[in-house]
């Protein structure tokens, strides 16, 4: 994050032809063009395009990391914790970014902790717990209660099935 946010937000693509010629000759007006429009695409508040990435906020350095993933031509998104530690402001602008990206056509798989977030993002949840899938929700399923039941149902112990007469 010692670099500038040129150099940030297109690291992932250097071997792409739009940025580089056979991966050795960097195409600085193309990577300059690249980090200017996603800068104002994403929002991000900085001092300008050589401004080093770890002077920025953590919320615009989070949205230079979503930067990274946009610099390439992809079908499929992953956002791990998207907005973990950044301010209402900028998850709004996060979100704003993961919607866009869906309505272009693109798949976009979202895992996080917070509730609000999965159920305003998501048409579809699965939920998992101890590395096992426990729950799918489609569209009107996805509801705080169904998640909730998912994800911390769990056997019933025998004590609780003794103490009410049933056999276990």
């Amino acid at each position: 994050m010692s670099q500038n946010l040129i150099s940030n937000s297109t690291v992932a693509a250097l071997d792409d032809e739009k940025f580089s010629r056979r991966g050795m000759l960097l195409k600085r007006p193309a990577e300059r063009s690249f980090t200017k429009e996603i800068i104002e695409k994403l929002k991000i508040r900085t001092p300008g395009l050589n401004a080093r990435a770890d002077q920025l906020s953590g919320g615009n350095k989070q949205k230079l990391m979503i930067a990274r993933g946009l610099s390439r031509e992809f079908d499929i998104f992953l956002f791990d914790e998207p907005t973990v530690g950044v301010d209402i402001q900028a998850k709004l602008e996060i979100y704003d970014v993961i919607k866009t990206l869906t309505e272009a056509g693109k798949a976009v798989v979202i895992a996080s902790s917070e509730l609000a977030e999965v159920m305003h993002m998501s048409h579809r949840v699965i939920v998992m717990r101890e590395g096992a899938i426990v729950g799918e929700l489609d569209g009107d399923e996805v509801t705080e209660q169904a998640l909730l039941s998912h994800f911390f149902a769990h056997e019933e112990p025998a004590a609780q099935a003794a103490g009410r007469g049933e056999l276990t």
